[in-house]
């Protein structure tokens, strides 16, 4: 890629092009003794129709996954838009939760169970273990299934439900402007909403996402729009115990619905990241459209943004949902009082206002946080190269500043 460009992101980072003041409203709501994160714009008018977006955590995530990509695009204000992000269940089979502590005993790696969803996710298990004698005698019905079914008992099409459900009371939602996007089981968990009759999603996205061997799920009955990397190291895109292959999926689910060929797009390649992106645009008039960012050459972690890589994985999503940013959007002031340097970073950070700060990586996880004075450095020690995003919270405002580390 054309490393001309590189320093051309350098300098919109080192200017204070991605500094502003957040612009929405966080609230943790419990109904039904299930918990999710809303954001909204502060003091919204209930007369104006705003969209729905459900944002779904991968396995063992939490509903605060995407508070930093959420922060950075200013989604609320910027897109016009309630956000809610549920938070799934620990594993609630005690068997299961038996079985998955002794896998290791018979070869298979322990899952993190502390979060999942029912996406229909399995893990079919060799005859050679399922036939153990040792095996029947603790586990026989999984013995007897051959696979462990994640979650099976949870109704988790029901909560999200719910929550769109409670969401419409409290605000206008549009008519068709409800929309579910998922990471890694995340998304796996968007192919079993929409494979069941009781869906209300108008469309749906997963990034590294897969379709679980528990879903019966031939053509779609809403757009979709998949991301994907070759080099996934998690959710393979050739498949693992978890997948089929990726692409076997998306063009059976796209033949299945009735499409041709696709449209195949290079998107441009402008950035110094070793990494190529391709649409696979499946447009067929009277149909659900189907959209394949196929890419080379980005791990499970690494969700693509605009500062850093050729394509921003967030900001395609959301116009894949029609929504484009709105000029009353981020505010991109240079005199925004919040200065930090140097930025690029490599061993700290210096700010210019004092108080309580997190430091986020793309996926979400906070890396570091604590308090700070005016002009005092935050020990970067342990980040690796790439961007993160600070919050900055002091005398009543929240600052959120991009910023790399080399």
């Amino acid at each position: 890629m054309k490393k001309s460009f590189t320093l051309f992101f350098t300098l919109l980072l080192a200017f204070g092009v991605s500094c502003f003041a957040a612009n929405f409203q966080k609230e943790t709501i419990t109904e039904n003794e299930r918990s999710y994160l809303r954001y909204s714009v502060s003091n919204y008018d209930t007369s104006k129709p705003i969209s729905l977006l459900v944002l779904l955590h991968g396995m063992g995530g939490t509903m605060n996954q995407f508070d930093s990509i959420i922060t950075a695009h200013d989604m609320p204000k910027s897109y016009n838009l309630v956000v809610v992000c549920p938070q799934a269940l620990p594993e609630q089979d005690s068997i299961v939760n038996a079985l998955n502590s002794s896998l290791p005993m018979f070869g298979y790696p322990k899952y993190n169970l502390n979060s999942v969803w029912n996406s229909g996710t399995s893990v079919p298990l060799d005859t050679q273990i399922t036939n153990n004698p040792m095996f029947i005698y603790f586990f026989p019905t999984i013995a007897a299934a051959g696979k462990i079914t994640i979650n099976s008992s949870v109704d988790d099409v029901k909560f999200i439900n719910d929550i769109i459900n409670s969401t419409k009371q409290n605000f206008s939602i549009a008519d068709n402007n409800v929309f579910i996007g998922g990471y890694s089981m995340g998304g796996s968990m968007c192919y079993k909403y929409i494979s069941d009759p009781r869906q209300k999603a108008n469309a749906v996205s997963a990034i590294y996402g897969y379709k679980g061997h528990e879903v019966e799920l031939t053509s779609t009955p809403v757009p979709v729009c998949h991301f994907h990397s070759h080099d996934d190291d998690v959710v393979l895109f050739n498949g693992s115990v978890f997948n089929d292959s990726i692409s076997k999926l998306i063009a059976d689910l796209a033949e299945n619905t009735g499409h041709s060929d696709a449209v195949v797009e290079n998107c441009p390649n402008i950035a110094d990241d070793g990494i190529s992106v391709v649409l696979n645009k499946y447009e067929t008039s009277g149909l659900p459209k189907i959209y394949f960012y196929e890419i080379d050459h980005a791990t499970h972690d690494n969700i693509l943004s605009g500062a850093t890589n050729d394509i921003d994985i967030t900001e395609k999503m959301l116009n894949f949902f029609g929504m484009e940013k709105m000029a009353t959007g981020l505010n991109f002031s240079k005199t925004n009082n919040l200065k930090i340097y140097p930025n690029p970073a490599t061993d700290y950070l210096v700010t210019s206002e004092g108080g309580r700060y997190q430091i986020f990586n793309l996926l979400g996880e906070v890396v570091a946080n604590g308090q700070t004075t005016a002009d005092a450095k935050i020990s970067l020690n342990g980040l690796i190269q790439g961007i993160y995003i600070l919050n900055l919270q002091t005398d009543g405002k929240n600052y959120v500043h991009k910023f790399s580390v080399q």
